[in-house]
């Protein structure tokens, strides 16, 4: 008896066991599961953290930092940060204000504080908390090319940036520091140079702005001494950037202190490119066209920008023109070097031509072949000492051009003599502005000594294209050839100037005669020729 209990209760406990066992093994493999599951929700709400913090960062208020460095260490450390003669930041500056390239104005800055601030030219990083890190200005640019935009950084950073690229086309401004004592917050920004307090040259600045930017007062001007400065902070947030001039930060706050961090050693004010006509109307234009049969009409067109322009529509007559004709007032053309106007369409190789006009007909004007074909703006721009005299009246013996005497300015399209095109055709044409001087050394210099190398490429790679056997080939591919030789010296130009040299006729002999020739005679071998004039004289 108790053998046989023994034995039923070392069956019942192996069978328990195997349960218990079986139990257990059900236990671990949930388990296995549960803490799969548990790793991929973490793995999971960590992702979506850092998405959020990304998204936090990109999209945060770009408004008050905290510093935790002493001001007099960060004095030390920017002047160090603004890489002042980077050629990349001349570059970056020169390629945002291209539209208005020669003498610093007021056009230039804009041009770069919209690119910055106003056209999500800047993607907001900050620092960790309680560290302050600045970025030089070249690195600033670099950041800003692999997130697809101009720069990447916080206040500090943009300052900088702002402060370099202006810096370098020959612009004077100044980076400032502001805290906020009772918050223990602190704010950085770019101040530029305007001139002199309550000069006119600041007045005309400063109504130029109000009327760009659409706004009735200029809030942020620091005229705390007998200097002008005006505010480039980036704006409340990246949705809706200010405009330069806006407010300062804690405006209206007695607890903020300021401190210039750095400052240039130059006071150089901007001048205002003119604006000739914006031509969001034809208000004012005239057309024009030759006594042949050519036809024009004019109507308002969408514009390089947000604006309209004036599209041109014509029928060109076999050495045919058409052309618009408005006055103009000469003291705006004295504002500037010369004329530009942007234009849009082209389809053609008519020619385009600039042309300014006296009171008595005497015409001065460039020619310039289009860019066809691109579907992209271009521009035909030329200094006043590039006009030259097409008309003269008897009373003007002068062909130098008088801007004072000027009344009208003229858009022509003619036909191609060389090509020969009639029929219709679209031009949109916009934005007709000065041209400001370059100075010999400014960094506008180098890109249109740049400008001017390629152009001179390109003209001698055409007079190779074209060159022929016949005369009239030949003597064009010499005309480009020329062309590129006095646009800049190259080799290419050169090269292209020799080879057609070596090709063309030779003069070998001159049989002068005073009245017209009527007889020509060669010898049977053809190494003599002789000539007989109305001038009763017989050359050979």
């Amino acid at each position: 008896m108790g053998t046989y209990f023994k034995n039923q209760f070392a069956e019942e406990h192996r069978i328990f066991a195997a349960k218990d066992d079986s139990f257990r093994k059900k236990i671990k493999a949930s388990s296995v599961k549960l803490t799969a599951i548990s790793r991929y929700l973490l793995l999971s709400l960590f992702l979506m953290m850092i998405l959020y913090l990304t998204l936090q960062v990109s999209l945060a208020s770009r408004g008050p930092i905290t510093y935790s460095s002493d001001i007099c260490d960060i004095i030390e450390e920017i002047p160090g940060k603004l890489d002042l003669e980077n050629q990349d930041i001349a570059d970056t500056a020169m390629d945002i204000a291209g539209d208005y390239p020669g003498e610093y104005s007021i056009n230039q800055i804009t041009q770069i504080y919209n690119a910055l601030a106003r056209s999500r030219g800047w993607f907001y990083y900050s620092d960790q908390a309680n560290k302050n890190s600045f970025q030089n200005a070249n690195h600033t640019l670099y950041m800003g090319k692999i997130k697809d935009t101009i720069g990447v950084g916080d206040c500090d950073d943009f300052a900088i940036l702002m402060a370099s690229l202006l810096q370098s086309i020959g612009g004077s401004t100044r980076i400032i520091f502001a805290y906020d004592e009772q918050n223990n917050t602190g704010h950085a920004y770019t101040e530029v140079y305007l001139g002199e307090r309550d000069s006119p040259q600041v007045d005309s600045l400063l109504h130029w702005l109000k009327k760009e930017y659409k706004v009735e007062e200029i809030q942020g001007l620091n005229n705390t001494t007998n200097e002008t400065w005006l505010n480039l902070d980036w704006g409340s947030d990246i949705a809706e950037a200010a405009y330069p001039g806006a407010a300062y930060f804690g405006e209206g706050c007695n607890n903020i202190k300021k401190y210039i961090i750095w400052e240039s050693n130059t006071q150089n004010p901007p001048t205002i490119v003119p604006i000739i006509d914006d031509m969001e109307s034809i208000d004012g234009w005239k057309m024009i066209n030759d006594t042949d049969g050519s036809s024009i009409n004019i109507s308002s067109n969408l514009g390089k920008e947000n604006g309209n322009a004036i599209q041109i529509s014509y029928d060109l007559k076999e050495i045919g023109w058409v052309g618009i004709l408005r006055e103009i007032n000469p003291e705006m053309l004295s504002m500037s070097s010369g004329l530009k106007f942007s234009y849009f369409g082209m389809e053609r190789q008519d020619d385009i031509e600039l042309r300014l006009e006296y009171d008595d007909g005497t015409t001065f004007g460039i020619s310039r072949k289009p860019i066809i074909g691109d579907d992209m703006w271009h521009s035909v721009d030329a200094f006043y000492s590039d006009f030259e005299c097409l008309i003269s009246s008897g009373q003007n013996k002068s062909l130098e051009l008088d801007l004072n005497k000027i009344k009208f300015i003229e858009i022509i399209i003619s036909s191609n003599d060389d090509e020969e095109i009639v029929g219709h055709g679209d031009i949109i044409v916009d934005d007709l502005r000065g041209v400001m001087a370059i100075p010999s050394a400014s960094p506008w210099a180098r890109i249109e000594e740049q400008k001017s190398r390629n152009q001179s490429i390109d003209l001698a790679s055409k007079s190779r294209m074209i060159r022929g056997d016949s005369g009239e080939s030949l003597w064009k591919s010499f005309i480009y050839a020329l062309i590129s030789m006095s646009t800049y010296t190259t080799r290419a130009g050169y090269q292209a100037l020799r080879e057609d040299l070596e090709i063309m006729p030779c003069p070998v002999a001159c049989l002068p005669h005073n009245d017209t020739i009527y007889a020509i005679a060669f010898s049977p071998d053809c190494k003599r020729i002789t000539t007989v004039g109305s001038d009763d004289y017989i050359r050979s």
